[in-house]
């Protein structure tokens, strides 16, 4: 596929493992309550911008951020905005524990 460059085909099996992992992760965020920091950048064609609203609006902590990228794709940590991810998770860390 040539939108899809790293895969020479889809693992049925892989995907179905994808499928429950994410059903158990919705049935999941209710009793999440501790701290979330969630960042996605606007230009990852592999997940939707739904996604982080969804986490934010149905974990049950009252913590959390979300942080839109405008520079990045899918791989966040290796791509334009790596250092403001470096950053974010850095502060995200600092605020949770001062002592850190």
């Amino acid at each position: 596929d040539e939108n899809n460059p790293f895969y020479e085909f889809y693992p049925v099996n892989t995907l179905k493992h994808l499928i429950d992992t994410m059903r158990e992760g919705r049935e999941l965020l209710p009793k999440i309550t501790c701290p979330i920091l969630i960042i996605q950048s606007k230009g990852d064609i592999d997940l939707s911008e739904e996604g982080p609203e969804y986490i934010y609006r149905n974990a049950a902590s009252t913590d959390k951020k979300v942080v839109w990228l405008e520079h990045s794709g899918h791989i966040i940590t290796l791509d334009y905005d790596r250092e403001r991810v470096y950053e974010e998770v850095y502060r995200f860390i600092i605020e949770q524990n001062p002592k850190f």
